[in-house]
C-alpha cells in the first residue's frame, strides 16, 4: 500500500518536484510577491508605481489561493472514488491553465525583469506550477468510469477552478466603476452610497481611485471640482492634488 497520505494504490503519488513546484514555490510566490499585485520595491521602483497587475487583485488572489488550496485539499486528502478522481483532475487542469496563463502575461515583464538583480527568473514558477497541476491531474484521470462521465466530471472541476475567479473579477470591477461614475456625474442622491461602494474595496490601492484624481483635473465647475476632492479625501484619507501631483509626474 502507499502510505503517502493513504495515496491510491493504483497512482502513483505526487512526487518532491511536483509538491515544490505545486504548492511551495507559488505560495512563497504570493507571500513575497514583489511587483506583481503589490510593490514591494519601492526603494529601487519609487513609491508612485503600482503592481503590474494591481487591477486584477481580487480574481488573482482567487485564482492562485484556490490553486493552491485544491492542490493541498488533493493531497491531503486525496479521493479514491472515480468520479471524484476526474472531478479533482479538471481542478487541476484548470489550476494549471491558470498558472500558464498567469506566466504568459509576465512573460514580458519577466523578459526585462532578468537584467533587473534576476527578478524575472520568478516568472518561471507559473509554469513550472503548471507542469505540476498538469502531471497530476493526468495521473488521476485513470480509472473505470465510462468516457462520458470522466468527460462530464472533468469539465465541471475545470469550470469550478475558472469562473468563480473571473465572476468575482467582473463583478468587483463592474461595482467599483459604476461607484467612480457616479461621483464623476455629481449626482447628489447617489453620492453616500458611491463613496460606501469604493471605501468598502478594501483589496483597492490608490491606484483604484485615479479616475476620480483624472476626472477632478479635467472639472471646470469649481463646486463639482471641490465635491471630488472632498470625496477622494473620504474614500483614501489622502489629498487629491498630491495623488495628482504624483501620477502626473510618473
Amino acid at each position: 500500500m502507499n502510505h503517502w497520505f493513504n495515496w491510491p494504490d493504483d497512482i502513483d503519488p505526487p512526487t518532491k518536484f511536483e509538491d515544490i513546484c505545486g504548492f511551495f514555490l507559488p505560495l512563497l510566490g504570493l507571500l513575497f510577491d514583489p511587483i506583481v499585485f503589490h510593490v514591494r520595491l519601492d526603494f529601487f521602483l519609487g513609491a508612485d508605481y503600482t503592481g503590474l497587475f494591481e487591477a486584477y487583485r481580487v480574481g488573482g488572489y482567487l485564482a492562485l489561493g484556490g490553486s493552491l488550496l485544491v492542490y493541498a485539499i488533493i493531497m491531503l486528502r486525496p479521493p479514491h472514488v472515480p468520479g471524484l478522481r476526474t472531478l479533482a483532475a479538471g481542478m487541476l487542469w484548470g489550476c494549471a491553465l491558470i498558472a500558464y496563463g498567469f506566466g504568459l502575461a509576465l512573460g514580458p515583464f519577466s523578459l526585462v525583469g532578468i537584467l533587473f538583480v534576476g527578478l524575472g527568473l520568478l516568472g518561471i514558477i507559473p509554469f513550472l506550477a503548471g507542469v505540476a497541476y498538469h502531471r497530476v491531474g493526468l495521473r488521476l484521470m485513470r480509472g473505470g468510469l465510462p468516457r462520458w462521465y470522466r468527460r462530464w466530471q472533468f469539465w465541471l472541476g475545470l469550470l469550478l477552478m475558472l469562473v468563480g475567479p473571473l465572476g468575482a473579477q467582473l463583478e468587483t470591477t463592474r461595482r467599483l466603476d459604476t461607484a467612480t461614475q457616479q461621483l464623476i456625474a455629481g449626482q447628489p442622491s447617489e453620492r453616500g452610497a458611491a463613496i460606501t461602494a469604493l471605501r468598502s474595496a478594501f483589496w483597492c490601492s490608490l491606484a483604484c481611485y485615479d479616475p476620480l484624481v483624472w476626472a477632478y483635473a479635467r472639472e471646470v465647475d469649481a463646486t463639482h471640482k471641490l465635491d471630488l476632492a472632498s470625496a477622494y479625501q473620504e474614500i483614501t484619507g489622502q489629498s487629491i492634488d498630491i495623488r495628482l501631483a504624483q501620477i502626473s509626474s510618473s
